[in-house]
């Protein structure tokens, strides 16, 4: 048999195989990738949860304006917040873009009001994303609170498993269909063998 019919046949053995190690390893690229996504909003799920009812409890929110620092997000690594009114206005908070605090897309406030809070990946910029978790409250007054973090730290490591799984996805299909081929060889030449025998009796 020549070489190019032992590649076919083989081919054809190894390609189920071929598929479910592409299958496998994608979906332990995705479960992965979302453990890692869904792992980044604990910090802020924390802090809202905390936060929301001392904030339902202030006279006035406006009097916080000021008062928590004030920290360049796009340089940082840390966990901000920005506590926004009733109508989404940003109005005290640690968490500056240019030296303001940022305003959020009108969608992200009427989901909130719809949830326990609103767990999504905001993305101020093409080149910067947030795990942001934005946690309405009621009381004396009513208003949002918004806690983010970088996601900078979760895309290198999803990036770096995605490098790995890849190197491991090659080298399984590699050595598979290598299995593939030698097991071919040697059933080809197993037949031949006994074909060889029968004839010559």
């Amino acid at each position: 048999m020549k070489t190019s019919k032992y590649l076919s046949l083989s081919m054809a053995i190894w390609l189920p195989t071929a598929i479910t190690i592409t299958l496998l390893s994608a979906l332990a690229y995705l479960g992965v990738q979302q453990v890692y996504r869904q792992n980044a909003n604990d910090p802020q799920i924390q802090m809202t949860q905390e936060a929301a009812k001392e904030l339902s409890q202030l006279e006035d929110l406006n009097s916080l304006a000021g008062t928590l620092g004030n920290m360049d997000i796009y340089n940082t690594l840390n966990a901000f917040i920005v506590i926004y009114d009733e109508s989404g206005k940003p109005i005290a908070g640690n968490g500056f873009i240019n030296d303001q605090l940022p305003s959020l897309p009108g969608g992200v406030f009427s989901e909130a009001k719809k949830k326990s809070d609103h767990r999504f990946t905001w993305a101020p910029t093409q080149n910067d994303r947030y795990s942001a978790v934005l946690k309405s409250f009621s009381g004396k007054q009513n208003g949002f609170m918004l806690a983010g973090r970088s996601l900078r730290l979760v895309e290198e490591r999803t990036k770096n498993f995605a490098l790995i799984l890849a190197v491991t996805w090659g080298a399984a299909m590699l050595l598979s269909f290598a299995m593939s081929f030698i097991s071919v060889r040697i059933l080809r030449k197993q037949f031949a063998s006994h074909s060889h025998e029968h004839s010559s009796i």
